[in-house]
């Protein structure tokens, strides 16, 4: 593996396209959540339940509680990270090959508690295993080769949500049979994908070790008492705060003003295919060396976003203008290239600074807060939008941008630019959740 010796030659394409695909099954999943509140928001499913439907995506940021699970406990005949790659991709096809013949039913009759339910489960499962993918990533490569780690995850994630979100929007008022074979094709592609890795990755053999569930509570908090690493998460929980929550409810009051979903789905299958020539385009950027100027970048791109798409919103209001939306639409790409790039600068900083003692405890942590503003300021858009409506929004949205850019985030930033990945490392080695790491040089750092 590259990360025992950086310097042996490997099949590098074959290894991406292998993560590519294992990382694809995050993006079904996120792109068939994003189908199915649409639907249920073009059926004019009221406000609170689609808040309520959107706290299926809780489990994602759940995921500091699943790394200390990985970390110690697994089977052997498997290896450390397919022993949950594996089982949860079976689970996961399951879940899609009971949505292909019963989602457009449970949408159309407005289950949405059920609905939530077993999205919630599904949400579940992705997580673990999205634990488990970082980490065999971060064990697998060394620090020459990471960025291929991270152009692999955001590569994947696109690629999946294009199918199970951008494809079903296109095609699902034309054809009755189009969520049945499109969730049919993505759970035959998951097995196959699973397959393909669980051969050809050879993990290490390690023995099993059963870990309290009490590590969880003694790991934890060292996230909170090492200062780097507490600014960084109270950092990637607040940054985005105000860019979700318009955004989100501009994009739900759009689809009740009777925005053609076909065309959503157009757009969005357009910046697929052009987003993933970018990224491939600027795969050398240097994107950890150079956080803090992506992140404060993106973030005043970001502000000036909000305003582009309220005036997008509000334009379709008075026009009712389908194609003079659709090219508006078209026009915000940079913007969503931006959104691209500090995805990337986020993940890379998340796989640099992982605590090689603990990697699935920590790179949890990391992503539960990566995660916790998208998904859970998504559900307090839906609330908000039904209490204070989409004016009250974009007044908040534009006095929390304007506040936190001033007060808080250049001070997150200039703390930042000063510290090392090992500055936000959490363990000692009597504190290793895995007896058998015992060395920090493991990491190429």
């Amino acid at each position: 593996m590259p990360n025992e010796s950086p310097s042996k030659p490997f099949n590098r394409l074959l290894f991406f396209s292998l993560f590519t695909g294992l990382y694809m099954i995050q993006g079904f999943a996120a792109g068939l959540n994003e189908f199915t509140a649409i639907q249920l928001n073009a059926s004019k499913t009221s406000l609170m339940s689609l808040g309520l439907f959107h706290t299926a995506s809780f489990p994602s940021y759940l995921k500091c509680f699943f790394g200390p699970l990985l970390d110690t406990w697994y089977r052997p005949s498997f290896g450390k990270r397919m022993s949950y790659i594996v089982p949860f991709s079976a689970a996961i096809v399951s879940i899609l090959f009971f949505f292909a013949w019963n989602l457009d039913r449970m949408i159309a009759e407005g289950e949405v508690l059920k609905l939530t339910g077993i999205m919630f489960l599904l949400n579940m499962l992705y997580g673990v295993q999205d634990v488990a993918i970082d980490s065999l990533v971060d064990e697998f490569y060394s620090k020459e080769y990471v960025i291929d780690g991270v152009n692999a995850q955001n590569v994947g994630q696109i690629l999946g949500g294009f199918v199970t979100g951008n494809i079903l929007l296109m095609t699902h008022s034309r054809y009755e049979t189009a969520t049945f074979v499109t969730l049919v094709c993505v759970g035959v592609f998951i097995l196959l994908s699973t397959l393909s890795s669980f051969i050809l990755f050879r993990e290490k053999s390690e023995p099993r070790v059963w870990s309290s569930p009490f590590a969880v509570v003694r790991v934890l908090p060292k996230v909170f008492s090492n200062r780097t690493s507490r600014d960084y998460v109270l950092f990637l929980w607040t940054v985005n705060a105000a860019y979700f929550i318009s955004q989100f409810a501009i994009s739900e009051s759009l689809i009740r003003e009777g925005i053609d979903r076909a065309s959503l789905g157009l757009v969005s299958t357009i910046f697929t295919v052009l987003t993933l020539v970018a990224v491939m385009f600027l795969k050398n950027i240097q994107y950890y060396k150079h956080r803090t100027l992506i992140f404060k970048n993106v973030y005043l791109v970001r502000v000036v976003e909000i305003g582009f798409s309220s005036a997008v919103f509000w334009y379709f209001i008075s026009s009712k203008d389908q194609s003079g939306a659709f090219w508006l639409f078209l026009a915000s790409f940079p913007f969503k290239l931006a959104g691209s790039m500090f995805f990337l600068a986020n993940a890379s900083t998340n796989f640099t600074v992982a605590d090689p003692l603990c990697n699935a405890t920590h790179l949890g942590v990391l992503n539960s807060f990566s995660n916790f503003a998208m998904l859970t300021l998504k559900s307090l858009s839906s609330f908000m939008l039904g209490l204070i409506g989409l004016k009250g929004i974009l007044v908040f949205s534009v006095v929390y941008s304007l506040v936190y850019y001033r007060f808080v985030l250049l001070s997150f930033l200039e703390r930042f630019e000063t510290k090392e990945p090992k500055d936000y490392w959490i363990s000692s080695k009597q504190d290793s959740l895995s007896p058998e790491n015992t060395e920090l040089s493991k990491k190429d750092i």
